[in-house]
């Protein structure tokens, strides 16, 4: 990756054997594989952290505007809309084989089924402070 400018964030590997990255100042999920071959997509704002599914897709948050999204190994996109100002940011399988993720601005977590049913579940307390 050439752009200095991408803002490469976190990083997975896919059930193709390649690494997956967000590239979070281009809005861009990029593909690496072994023989260094780049392929990068184009994902909305802010795509944070990444995470392969059960589905052999790659599910991903998006801070920057309040979305769940996922891709395939073929780079077929889908995105799930969250509640305006959730900011999700983290997110894992569960052993369930739906994804979980957080939101950090409700202090809520938040659960999709691989065919993209939402639930959240609020968090006791309030978040920390920040500094």
């Amino acid at each position: 990756m050439t752009d200095g400018d991408a803002g490469p964030y976190a990083i997975t590997t896919g059930g193709d054997g390649a690494l997956w990255l967000t590239l979070v100042h281009s809005g861009e999920i990029a593909r690496l594989t072994v023989d260094g071959a780049v392929d990068r997509y184009p994902t909305g704002l802010g795509p944070s952290i990444i995470a392969a599914g059960a589905d052999e897709a790659l599910w991903f948050t998006r801070s920057g505007d309040d979305r769940i999204g996922r891709i395939t190994l073929d780079g077929e996109q889908s995105e799930f809309e969250l509640p305006s100002g959730s900011g999700p940011f983290g997110i894992c399988a569960g052993p369930d084989e739906s994804m979980w993720f957080t939101q950090m601005h409700t202090d809520r977590i938040g659960r999709i089924t691989l065919d993209g049913r939402i639930t959240h579940f609020d968090l006791p307390g309030r978040a920390p402070s920040r500094p």
